[in-house]
């Protein structure tokens, strides 16, 4: 026998599922457009440094190295928020009328059914979506250290002959 509320229960619990999904991802969005201005920003300021003429070889170097932990971070996260297939809340028009002729409760079961497979392919997406934000954290915050990791190998002679090269070409 049917349970008349069971079909409605379980479309409810599909439907706050993929509400919270869209709420996590609208979160996770507006920390990864945070982070890219972080990366952009510091870019910035640091490639100002590298090309600036009174700045050091070695801060030169120790500025492009963290430069470039920048840029990837900021690359990791675009690639990030480039849009992708999001499955939304809600039941298309066709998909009720194709219904039409069962009971409500056995309707809204095979609806909140077809709902969990959006809920498994979000979830895929809101996955990936973490793990670039983590990534690009971390490198975020790994960038000072690889600035003053460029400082130190600058002060290896051979590369800072290679600085010095790659400096005149870019100049020229």
């Amino acid at each position: 026998m049917a349970e008349p509320w069971l079909g409605k229960e379980m479309l409810r619990q599909v439907e706050l599922r993929l509400a919270n999904q869209a709420a996590n991802l609208a979160a996770m969005e507006a920390r990864a457009v945070g982070l890219v201005n972080v990366c952009v920003a510091g870019t910035l300021a640091l490639g100002a440094v590298v090309f600036a003429p009174q700045a050091s070889p070695d801060m030169a170097a120790g500025a492009a190295v963290a430069a470039v932990s920048l840029m990837i971070a900021g690359g990791v996260l675009l690639v990030a928020l480039w849009p992708r297939r999001w499955g939304v809340s809600g039941i298309r028009a066709h998909e009720v009328a194709d219904w039409h002729s069962r009971p409500q409760d056995h309707a809204l079961r095979a609806f909140a059914v077809a709902r969990d497979g959006t809920i498994e392919r979000n979830k895929v997406r809101l996955d990936a979506m973490g793990t670039a934000l983590r990534v690009a954290s971390a490198m975020v915050w790994m960038a000072p250290i690889a600035g003053l990791a460029g400082v130190f190998a600058s002060r290896q002679p051979g590369v800072l002959a290679l600085v010095d090269r790659v400096a005149a070409w870019l100049a020229a």
